[in-house]
């Protein structure tokens, strides 16, 4: 909910992600002020209290595959340089059969894409 340049840290990311056309848009959330910042979205509530970044992963996963969902496109709230056009290039990079990410030539990061038959794998993670 970091102030930058006038607006919260959270509503980059989340204003890149409804520059595109998605079937579903969910945000794993743990605050009610981050829940209240991000309307367009439809939350994905976690408990903050002992909370690991994999339960977040987790918790995203397990709502995507309730919408029966072909894949996921995994985009960070402290991202305020992400735009649509990137995470447009990550899902035209994904298949079906392999994930997708931004590099910065030494190692992959978010935003990143994985398809439905990497979920068991990712649900695993600790």
């Amino acid at each position: 909910m970091a102030d930058v340049r006038g607006r919260p840290l959270i509503r980059y990311a989340a204003d890149a992600l409804l520059g595109l056309h998605l079937d579903e848009r969910f945000a794993v959330v743990s605050s009610d002020d981050v829940q209240s910042a991000l309307p367009d979205f439809e939350p994905v509530v976690v408990d903050p209290a002992d909370n690991q970044q994999s339960d977040s992963l987790k918790a995203g996963l397990n709502a995507a595959q309730d919408h029966a969902a072909d894949r996921v496109l995994l985009v960070l709230g402290d991202m305020p340089l992400v735009t649509p056009q990137i995470l447009r290039d990550v899902l035209a990079l994904a298949g079906f059969d392999r994930a997708s990410a931004v590099t910065d030539g030494a190692r992959r990061m978010p935003p990143a894409c994985f398809p439905v038959s990497m979920f068991p794998n990712l649900l695993a993670m600790q």
